[in-house]
């Protein structure tokens, strides 16, 4: 854990580490070796050694704790594309979110106070509220072998605060407020006229690796002869590959 993250966590007066995602366990196990007392964890997987819940829906019994946890990650339409929807349908069909992982964090901001979740970097582009947001770390290398997702590491506590209250981290280097980097944001000026989908569109868009075509199959905008595509396959509802027509 890096330096800041495990300040956020003895800070928070809890003694007891609780992961409602808990899969191996490495995470408890990293709690106990920076002092944490107590450990807990839940799993909806039978061949963990927690008990058995599922956490999308409740988080019970978390008040005395703070959540440590690298919840599942997994986007409603990336679930359709990998055949998946059948089994993820219930979390996404009342949610107001498009990933798991922001099903995931809403639970847990619901059933503690003090909540510290590794999570997709996107996560600092999206509208998930930050209002309890302490501090986002970035971690450049990824600390998990089963996905090439970027990171970070989001520490929560139960203080509504503006951004101006919210530190970043890349690694172990401060970076300074959410709110210093929101001022840089770009906020495009709408002012080029642009048509996605338009089959004999200047410009070929790639939005999905194509491993089957090796270092050409990744992800890109490129000239349209480059694409290697059916034109006629693109339609109104294309969203990996297409092309875009500028007037």
């Amino acid at each position: 854990m890096r330096p800041q993250v495990i300040e956020f966590i003895l800070c928070s007066g809890k003694k007891a580490a609780f992961d409602p995602f808990a899969g191996d366990g490495h995470l408890l196990r990293a709690a106990e070796k920076i002092g944490l007392v107590r450990t807990k964890g839940l799993d909806i997987d039978p061949g963990q050694p927690w008990r058995r819940n599922d956490s999308l829906k409740r988080i019970p019994n978390a008040k005395t704790a703070i959540i440590i946890t690298n919840p599942p990650y997994l986007t409603n339409y990336s679930a359709k594309r990998k055949g998946l929807d059948a089994s993820v349908a219930r979390y996404f069909g009342k949610s107001r979110h498009d990933d798991l992982y922001k099903i995931a964090l809403e639970r847990c901001l619901e059933a503690c106070e003090y909540v510290v979740a590794i999570i997709p970097e996107t996560f600092v582009n999206s509208a998930f509220p930050k209002a309890r947001l302490a501090s986002l770390t970035i971690l450049e290398d990824n600390p998990f072998d089963d996905t090439d997702t970027p990171v970070c590491v989001a520490c929560f506590d139960g203080k509504a605060k503006p951004l101006s209250g919210v530190r970043i981290f890349k690694n172990d280097a401060y970076l300074g407020r959410l709110s210093r980097l929101e001022k840089k944001r770009l906020v495009p000026s709408r002012s080029l006229p642009m048509k996605f989908n338009a089959p004999r569109g200047q410009i070929a868009l790639r939005a999905v690796d194509q491993v089957s075509a090796g270092a050409d199959g990744a992800i890109r905008f490129m000239r349209p002869e480059d694409l290697c595509y059916d034109v006629e396959k693109i339609g109104q509802s294309s969203r990996l590959i297409t092309r875009i027509e500028i007037a």
